[in-house]
């Protein structure tokens, strides 16, 4: 029974050393991937100043959370007035929420019961 207990022990912990190795493996593919993204940035930063002779600013975005909205127009165009800030459209013109982190987009939910806030957007193929 010993010997057993020992095996599963090993196998155990031959698991979790996997598991580890594969957490370690994402993370550093996830650091790659902002660092190239970061190049790519400045990159086309430099561009833009040498070609246009504008200086070029980046700034992060205190926006984490999107939420698509929809409902009754004229309560959908009071909330998109009165959240300009954090309010906008997406590309095809949808309106869509900014939210700070989750709180605070469930929070904006909460108080606004008339409209639907989705966390994806339905496309039409």
């Amino acid at each position: 029974m010993a010997g057993i207990a020992a095996g599963w022990k090993t196998f155990f912990f031959e698991v979790t050393i996997v598991v580890v190795g594969v957490i370690i493996a994402l993370l550093a593919n996830h650091f790659v991937t902002q660092l190239n993204r970061r190049a790519e940035m400045l990159e086309m930063m430099r561009g833009v100043e040498s070609e246009y002779g504008l200086e070029v600013e980046f700034e992060t975005a205190p926006y984490n959370v999107a939420r698509w909205i929809s409902g009754d127009q004229d309560k959908l165009d009071a909330f998109m007035d009165k959240n300009k800030s954090q309010s906008g459209t997406d590309l095809d013109g949808d309106p869509v929420y900014l939210g700070k982190d989750a709180w605070d987009a469930n929070y904006t939910m909460d108080k606004n019961p008339d409209l639907k806030f989705t966390t994806t957007k339905k496309r039409l193929a």
